[in-house]
């Protein structure tokens, strides 16, 4: 009846021990080494479809720009476009272009915890104006 702890456990006991402590090792790993993405340059575009002419007043290259939805900084706005709509002289299309700093990831880029992937719709924050926006074209700056 005095045998040995190891003798007391089957294989499969051992099989599960032995993942448990890979899977814990793996994530000490991850935790303190495994986390060294670097953060790259990018230009977002995003694209407001309509938008009052009044509310682009106010808004230069060098303003800052953040995420309303998830309250992420998007950085400074490098160029803003504005087209004329059709048949509708009050109100204008406006391309905004963010110079950011962000992590590339498998399906878009990574800026603070916030994946932004093409076409994703949020409430752009330029200077004192909100702007329904979707994100048109992200590219990589060397």
């Amino acid at each position: 009846m005095e045998r040995k702890i190891f003798w007391k456990l089957n294989l499969i006991d051992l099989i599960l021990i032995a993942v448990v402590a890979l899977s814990l090792f793996a994530l000490i790993y991850k935790l303190t080494w495994g986390n060294n993405e670097e953060q790259n340059a990018y230009l977002f575009t995003f694209v407001c479809d309509s938008a009052p002419v009044e509310v682009y007043h106010g808004i230069e290259t060098g303003t800052p720009c953040s995420d309303g939805d998830a309250g992420t900084a998007l950085g400074n706005l490098t160029q803003l476009t504005l087209l004329d709509i059709p048949d509708d002289t009050n109100r204008k299309q406006g391309i905004f272009m963010l110079g950011l700093n962000g992590i590339q990831g498998e399906h878009g880029v990574t800026v603070e915890d916030v994946l932004y992937l093409k076409g994703k719709r949020l409430s752009l924050i330029a200077g004192d104006s909100v702007f329904s926006v979707y994100l048109s074209d992200m590219q990589r700056l060397e």
